[in-house]
């Protein structure tokens, strides 16, 4: 699989993101209406930022920085397909309680704390959880999987590093 970095001094961003999208079209799909929009203008259209800019009624910088963020959209989703996550509950089951379970699935299909904790509370109605609550339970579980040399270690570092990251996607594989 090509993996592109948006440190990479050999390869532009941009160029990388192409080329993932090219290699997975479905992406664009998940992306928010704007960013699909931009990806076009951007891609088919060949337009420049300021161009693209006058057109959305926006400045040029926020251009830009919509830009950067779905090249960071692009390739944190495919950095998420080098996991198996087939059978995701019952690798973490010996280690986690189905809570935890539920605090780290909640992360992995939202990077959002504060809708992890709306969905934790619809399934545990004694349960009053917020984005500390959440992260505390989060970080938590990463110090286990530490501990236990995990091999979902890695993946859970990811997504926080990509906290909000799935903000405004449409995740179809979970029910988005």
């Amino acid at each position: 699989m090509v993996s592109f970095s948006l440190t990479d001094p050999y390869v532009n961003p941009w160029d990388g993101c192409c080329l993932i999208v090219k290699k997975n079209p479905d992406f664009l799909k998940k992306l928010p209406g704007f960013e699909r929009e931009l990806y076009f203008y951007r891609t088919e259209k060949k337009m420049h930022q300021k161009d693209i800019a006058k057109i959305m009624g926006v400045t040029q910088g926020a251009i830009s920085s919509r830009l950067s963020r779905l090249v960071r959209r692009i390739q944190f989703m495919q950095r998420l397909q080098e996991y198996d996550l087939s059978n995701f509950e019952q690798a973490l089951s010996p280690l986690f309680s189905p809570f935890e379970i539920d605090v780290l699935k909640g992360m992995l299909e939202t990077t959002c704390q504060s809708e992890t904790a709306r969905r934790l509370n619809e399934l545990y109605e004694d349960t009053t959880m917020n984005q500390v609550k959440v992260r505390y339970r989060f970080e938590k579980c990463m110090d286990k999987m530490k501990e236990a040399h995990h091999p979902y270690l890695n993946l859970f570092l990811l997504i926080k590093k990509n906290l909000y990251m799935f903000h405004d996607l449409k995740l179809p594989q979970f029910g988005g």
